[in-house]
């Protein structure tokens, strides 16, 4: 029986396979390195938290309230306790450790289903560059190295419902006849040519997973950017497929239209804008405190360590919730209201300080000098409104102040 590798080399003749898997493997793994953090609260505190209550190490009184309501599932709870217990037993005491070996196992998770979906997904597509495209979303736009490598439960509730799309395209190969008799002629896509692609090729399973995702979601009243994470994992398969299924002229036109001079810029400056971002989105942090707590933890090493905070929160959750797996016991934040305060905190020669921005605030400046030594986020890339904005992005400072 042939290999899924020896299959998609079969229908992608002539592709560079290996040192594409190698690289998108490599990404993959970069992206899960320096994304630390979570890019949601519920990410942690309805994961990572349940699991320390599991443990013995958090009570159930500090829990998101999803906790006693029994809406979430205890199976990623389940995993965490358990990598945590692994990791107690081999003395790896960092939970930065911990996270980032969720973060590998849920990378190797999402890249395994995302590549059994291309197998299958892509046997009826003949044209060659609709498949090379397909391989390339599914592993190399610019967000997707960062989404797979998140403990989420969208992640990898997408991830399992991948696995179980790919079992049912297997069952489709055995019963072709029967799986397209059960599927009704319909569909709803935004994007125009998406959308008619995926009416002409409305008998795929692949295009019934998708388009009652987004259908159900355009119904549900709360809405978040990461309820789309899933639609990640099948951009590429789902963009191939529906352009194949086009009518023969139309898709003549668009590939027509994409070697003229207008259309080759577009598709260069298309992936010319992929690379940038994925360039930053693989180097930076899920968020604005990974950088504080780890420095915080680190510092907490060594010694006691009192952080005088002109910010309440440091950017974490609200103040019902507590966080016992990223905090050191030996770090103490300290609320600073009034320039009294900071003065006695800075009177034995020097104080930590955090502050929300680049410069420091008035109250700090009165006191005495203030030295960086921490940022949340890199200067030059915070300044960018195109990166702060949309991403709502707010860099902290730590400082060392001394009196003057």
């Amino acid at each position: 029986m042939p290999s899924r590798l020896d299959r998609l080399r079969a229908e992608v003749p002539g592709f560079p396979l290996w040192p594409f898997l190698a690289a998108a493997l490599g990404v993959h793994l970069i992206a899960a390195w320096y994304n630390g953090g979570f890019l949601n609260a519920d990410e942690h505190y309805q994961i990572i938290e349940f699991a320390q209550y599991k443990l013995g190490r958090q009570a159930a009184s500090s829990l998101a309230w999803e906790f006693a309501a029994r809406m979430r599932p205890a199976f990623q709870p389940w995993i965490a306790a358990g990598a945590i217990r692994l990791a107690d037993a081999i003395d790896v005491t960092s939970p930065f450790a911990i996270a980032f070996a969720l973060r590998v196992v849920s990378t190797l998770l999402a890249m395994w289903v995302s590549f059994e979906l291309s197998v299958r997904a892509l046997r009826g597509v003949e044209s060659q560059m609709l498949k090379t495209v397909a391989l390339s979303a599914s592993f190399f736009f610019w967000l997707t190295p960062t989404v797979h490598g998140r403990f989420a439960s969208e992640n990898w509730g997408a991830a399992l419902l991948v696995a179980g799309l790919c079992l049912m395209l297997d069952a489709a190969d055995c019963r072709p006849d029967r799986v397209a008799r059960s599927v009704l002629p319909y569909s709803l896509i935004v994007i125009a040519v998406v959308a008619a692609g995926c009416w002409y090729a409305r008998r795929a399973l692949l295009v019934w997973t998708m388009v009652p995702f987004v259908v159900l979601h355009t119904l549900v009243g709360h809405k978040e950017a990461r309820f789309l994470m899933p639609m990640l994992y099948f951009i590429g398969p789902l963009a191939a497929v529906s352009i194949e299924a086009l009518p023969s002229g139309l898709r003549g036109a668009l590939v027509a239209a994409s070697r003229t001079l207008p259309g080759r810029v577009t598709v260069l400056s298309a992936f010319t804008i992929n690379v940038l971002l994925l360039c930053v989105a693989m180097f930076v942090p899920a968020n604005d405190t990974y950088r504080l707590d780890r420095w915080l933890w680190e510092q907490g090493r060594h010694g006691d360590v009192t952080l005088y905070a002109l910010d309440a929160s440091l950017g974490r959750a609200p103040d019902s919730f507590t966080d016992t797996f990223y905090v050191s016991r030996h770090v103490v934040v300290s609320r600073v209201q009034t320039l009294g305060q900071l003065r006695a905190a800075a009177s034995h020669g020097s104080a930590l300080v955090y502050y929300l921005g680049f410069d420091p605030p008035g109250l700090i400046d009165a006191v005495g000098v203030c030295t960086p030594i921490l940022r949340t986020f890199p200067v030059w890339l915070a300044r960018l409104a195109w990166f702060a904005t949309p991403l709502s992005v707010h860099i902290g400072t730590v400082c060392r102040v001394s009196t003057s």
